[in-house]
């Protein structure tokens, strides 16, 4: 799922594919009753429900750039 949202957000091709095609919609009906669920060491949760959140949980969690040190 990862490496797909970064191939998705780095490519406007696909991006605009997905935009024309509307696939969006039925990825944001998957996720809003399947949300990626992310936890902080902390306990806190972060719920992607939308395509477009995907990329900034990618961003804040999996590269560890955001709260590396702080908690």
């Amino acid at each position: 799922m990862r490496k797909l949202t970064l191939r998705m957000t780095n490519s406007r091709i696909l991006r605009q594919t997905v935009k024309t095609l509307h696939l969006q919609v039925p990825v944001n009906f998957w996720l809003r009753h399947f949300p990626v669920v992310k936890t902080l060491p902390s306990g806190i949760r972060y719920r992607a429900r939308r395509v477009e959140s995907l990329g900034l949980s990618v961003e804040m969690f999996d590269k560890d750039c955001l709260y590396s040190g702080a908690i």
